[in-house]
This record gives structure tokens, C-alpha cells and sequence, in this order.
């Protein structure tokens, strides 16, 4: 997320890294761009809420010591607004994707941080993701699974419907869904115009925020790590 200062927009991030040594690397990294100010995170509780609401929070998954998926959990009572990138080491497509209900905005194998990461931070803080487009396939393959096997209540719903909104609720672009579903643009806005006439929507809001919380609890990915 971006705070105004005299310089221009300031990008805040917080590290959770449990490496001495890996968090400096990562700390020189993020220096490397003067619009981000970045520091190991502590203590949530010594920060004021408008740096823990406008902040990305970047985790490194290696070393942690309790499960990814409950440090992330931890991170959202202290970070509603916050968005997160969560380096690790080389994993599938399907591993990552799986990664994705728990919230995460994007995902750095550590052989790519030096490149990767600044980049990253920029892409997700700015509402972005920063994932392959093979895992945001596996993503959407596994949306419509969960759909189809009657575990969220997303009625009516065609599977090729189910794939283009798991995709949207990833801010991603037309564009980007159809490219990644190797489909046309015009068919992604056709497909989003059935999608809000049955669901009786009246916005992209209305619609997520009805399903959302449903869909996320009912996933048995979310204990799959």
C-alpha cells in the first residue's frame, strides 16, 4: 500500500523473517528502490493502524516457526487491509495455488527474490498479484472443483463461470483472465454479465462479498499444506 510523504507515494513493507542474515539481504534488496521503506516487523502491536493498514507484509515461509497457514491468520488480525507476498522455495503450480485461499497476493521462489522481489512488492502494493499464469489456472481449476462438488453455494454457475470469477477475485484485469483461460476478452465480460444477472449482484462488491467468506472456510486446500 502507498503513503503519501514529500517524496511521493512511500510503499511500507513489513518482513517476517526468522534469519538474521536473510533478512538483511532482503532488507538491501527493498533499499535498492527509494520509494520503499521496509524493516523487520517486531511487534505489531507498537504500530499505529495507519502502518498496519497501509502496508505489504512480505513472509519467508522458510524458518517459520508455526504453519504458514496460521502466521498468515495471526498477520490478518493485525493486518485487515495488508497485502501479502510469501517467499519459499521452489514449489508446483498446484502447491501455490493452494497458497491462494489463504489469502496471499503473490508468491517469490527464493532463487528469484534478487530480481523479483522490488518488482513484486510494487505490482501487489499497487492491488496486483504476483503469480504465474500456471498457478492462477491450477487457482481457477480448483475454484470450480470446490464449486461443482457443492462445498460453497454459488448457484447456477457455469464451470467455465466459476474459473473467470476465481480469477476476477484476484484483481486481475479482463485481459489478464482471458489470456490466462486462452479465451477472448468480449467472452470474459459476456461470461461476467451471466455471473451478476444470476446472482441478482449489482457490482463486482456485491457478489464477492455475499461468497467470500463461505467459499474460504468450506475449502479443504486451506489444510493441505
Amino acid at each position: 500500500m502507498r503513503v503519501a510523504n514529500r517524496e511521493g507515494p512511500l510503499l511500507l513493507v513489513y518482513l517476517i523473517e526468522q534469519h538474521r542474515l536473510a533478512a538483511d539481504y532482503l532488507l538491501q534488496q527493498l533499499a535498492k528502490d527509494k520509494r520503499i521503506r521496509a524493516q523487520i516487523l517486531r511487534d505489531p502491536s507498537d504500530l499505529r493502524v495507519p502502518e498496519r493498514s497501509f502496508s505489504t507484509l512480505v513472509v519467508d515461509n522458510c524458518g517459520l516457526g508455526i504453519p504458514l497457514s496460521e502466521c498468515l491468520r495471526r498477520l490478518r488480525l493485525w493486518f485487515p487491509l495488508a497485502r501479502s507476498i510469501v517467499l519459499d522455495k521452489n514449489q508446483s503450480s498446484e502447491n501455490i495455488a493452494r497458497l491462494l485461499w489463504l489469502g496471499i497476493h503473490g508468491f517469490i521462489d527464493h532463487r528469484d527474490v534478487h530480481e523479483a522481489l522490488v518488482r513484486a512488492v510494487h505490482r501487489v502494493s499497487g492491488g496486483g498479484t504476483w503469480f504465474s499464469p500456471g498457478v492462477l489456472q491450477d487457482f481457477a481449476r480448483s475454484g470450480a472443483a470446490i464449486y461443482r462438488s457443492g462445498q460453497a453455494r454459488t448457484e447456477a454457475l457455469t464451470p467455465r463461470e466459476i474459473e473467470v470469477i476465481e480469477l476476477v477475485k484476484r484483481r486481475l484485469s479482463n485481459k489478464e483472465v482471458a489470456d490466462i483461460l486462452k479465451i477472448r476478452e468480449s467472452t470474459v465480460k459476456f461470461h461476467l454479465s451471466n455471473i451478476f444477472s444470476k446472482s441478482r449482484a449489482t457490482s463486482r462488491k456485491d457478489f464477492f462479498d455475499e461468497r467470500e467468506s463461505l467459499a474460504y472456510w468450506s475449502n479443504p486446500l486451506l489444510h493441505a499444506e
